[in-house]
């Protein structure tokens, strides 16, 4: 015990070091940019001020469903010149400051900004790694952002961006789209089949430690508020505008319905796959089995092709599993689908998947147990027979 404390002294301090070193050494500070749309140049309106539905799923035995109303502020696409950025920040740095999404939403003094080039900051500066720059000339649109490579960010918070890039006809242009170099090659498939309309704009994959200086960036706010991370949740810390959802059921749902509809992925019971990871549900194993035993196909969504994904989601009836990202891919399912969900307590008040479930007309319910600690990544434990009594609730109702 006290060799552990011995080292976790010492990473500490040489954490401390390596932050103090970089304050003084490689770190410039900016002021925050409070209203970006009033000191640059509007190129194109994106949607007006409006109040969005947030709907809040049932939990059994705890809560039935609600629904409340969020406001979500004007968007714009900006044109900023000389603004540079980087891979897994959402920072933009201009001439005039930083304009920063986060900070411009009420929850942003709870949020914990994962930021790869930020340092320290507060409610009207930023302190900022400084970083190895590479100027570009052409004209620019980007997608890069904290979690621009996550799949449940990427479909809602990026690539909107593209479709207003389109309506605005930036992408007729000769012009960059700079990205991450993703990992997820669903991402990537659905950026090359959506891009093969737009022959006069690149794709251009970014090196993760240079911060890119664009002569002309065409700004496009996120278009979804989805915190980084938080120290505690609101359901607040989700808002989904319904413009986002109709360009991706226009722009994205349908074009893949039709490409996989050959699909043989057609199976009535779907069972999404999660082991051994944090946030987890600790007796995954015994659930599972059960599911198997009522003739579920056990399937880890992201090691399917695109199509076969889409088709997955689309054929099935019910769907149940651990909570995870591969939820987000309920878009694809069809009216009346039945979802059960096995989560820890504190996130059954995120709205992300209810959202989508409403809209789409999906009964969705949450299941929880016992959670190991009071954290939002906390893992958690649910009892097959519990889980097995909201089944069958589902199936009923």
């Amino acid at each position: 015990m006290k060799l552990i404390r011995i080292k976790e002294y010492i990473r500490n301090f040489l954490f401390l070091i390596q932050l103090k070193y970089k304050l003084y050494f490689k770190s410039k500070a900016y002021n925050l940019v409070k209203e970006p749309d009033k000191c640059n140049l509007i190129i194109y309106r994106i949607k007006g001020a409006t109040w969005e539905v947030n709907y809040l799923p049932e939990v059994f035995r705890i809560c039935k469903s609600s629904k409340s109303m969020y406001y979500h502020p004007e968007q714009n696409i900006l044109l900023l010149s000389k603004a540079s950025v980087l891979d897994k920040s959402d920072l933009v740095i201009t001439k005039d400051g930083v304009v920063w999404d986060k900070s411009y939403y009420d929850n942003f003094t709870k949020v914990i900004p994962l930021d790869g080039n930020l340092l320290t900051y507060n409610t009207h500066q930023v302190i900022v790694v400084k970083n190895n720059t590479k100027k570009i000339a052409q004209e620019c649109i980007s997608l890069l952002g904290v979690h621009a490579n996550v799949w449940a960010h990427f479909i809602v918070q990026f690539l909107p961006k593209l479709y207003y890039a389109e309506n605005a006809g930036l992408l007729n242009k000769n012009i960059l789209i700079l990205i991450p170099n993703y990992t997820d090659a669903h991402i990537k498939e659905i950026l090359t089949h959506y891009m093969a309309k737009f022959p006069s704009a690149q794709l251009y994959i970014v090196n993760s430690n240079i911060e890119y200086i664009c002569e002309k960036l065409y700004y496009i706010p996120t278009s979804s508020i989805i915190s980084n991370h938080v120290h505690y949740l609101m359901t607040a810390d989700e808002v989904f505008p319904s413009i986002v959802l109709d360009h991706l059921y226009k722009n994205m749902v349908e074009p893949l319905l039709k490409l996989s509809s050959n699909s043989l992925m057609k199976y009535e019971k779907v069972y999404l796959v999660r082991r051994n990871v944090y946030r987890g549900l600790k007796n995954y194993a015994d659930v599972e089995a059960f599911f198997e035993n009522q003739g579920f196909f056990c399937v880890e969504p992201h090691k399917l092709s695109l199509t076969d994904k889409v088709a997955l989601f689309y054929n099935a009836k019910i769907i149940v599993g651990p909570c995870s990202s591969a939820f987000s891919n309920l878009i694809f399912s069809q009216h009346m689908t039945r979802v059960l969900v096995f989560s820890n307590l504190i996130r059954t008040i995120e709205p992300y998947l209810s959202d989508l479930a409403s809209i789409a007309g999906i009964k969705l319910m949450y299941v929880t147990g016992r959670d190991y600690s009071s954290s939002i990544h906390t893992d958690y434990e649910i009892e097959v027979s519990r889980i097995e009594e909201a089944y069958n609730e589902l199936l009923n109702e």
